[in-house]
């Protein structure tokens, strides 16, 4: 299966760019005989093999797999078929950008351990990468907004546009406005005859206050 389908794949975009290469770690699972001897044969000198554990290398998949593995044990399959189905579900929800970040989160790392001449990454290397990431996205975002703000700004000088172009909708507009003011003089003098009626009954209660205190006194 993997030799007809997924393999075959890569191999086609590998024998193409000079540039790309097929990678894997040193798992278990990836360095049986039969396994090894495939690979070499598809991709010759094109294939590298990292250490059996590599994890400043090895981020993207790790980390995919644990969110893959969350995903769905949060829905407790209670059979191998269940699973599969599940699995697959899951698989399908994550979102592109999620994967995106993890790819450049890795080309950074890879960035980072050329600089190093094949270095350990260490935590402080990780939170510069990190910060990195982030600061990034702010400014994605800040880009984003202002796309967004200009769209409307262009939607709102087109909709004007149109609005001025046609004398019947000017009419239409104008009349609205005077009847919104309108309301707006009625609602304020309302509000002023409200308040009014307030302060008189504020006025009238003090008095009561003021009498009933000094009825007080003299009974003393």
């Amino acid at each position: 299966m993997l030799e007809d389908r997924i393999l075959q794949r890569k191999l086609l975009r590998i024998q193409k760019n000079e540039n790309l290469y097929f990678e894997q770690d040193g798992a278990s699972c990836h360095t049986s005989k039969k396994i090894k001897l495939l690979l070499e044969n598809l991709f010759g000198d094109k294939l590298i093999q990292n250490a059996p554990h590599s994890p400043d290398i090895a981020y993207p998949i790790v980390t995919l797999w644990a969110e893959l593995k969350k995903r769905v044990k949060s829905r407790f399959p209670k059979n191998p078929e269940e699973l599969k189905i599940i699995t697959i579900e899951e698989w399908n929800k994550i979102p592109i950008d999620y994967v995106k970040k993890l790819f450049i989160n890795f080309r950074k790392r890879c960035e980072k351990i050329i600089e190093l001449n094949g270095g350990r990454l260490e935590p402080e290397h990780l939170r510069e990468i990190r910060k990195e990431m982030e600061k990034k996205e702010e400014d994605d975002s800040s880009e984003e907004e202002k796309e967004n703000a200009y769209e409307v700004e262009q939607k709102q000088k087109l909709k004007l546009k149109l609005i001025y172009s046609k004398p019947e909708l000017i009419k239409k507009a104008k009349k609205e406005i005077s009847l919104i003011r309108k309301k707006i003089k009625a609602k304020k003098k309302e509000l002023k005859k409200v308040k009014k009626e307030y302060t008189i009954a504020r006025k009238f209660s003090q008095k009561k206050d003021l009498k009933r205190k000094s009825e007080g006194y003299l009974k003393i």
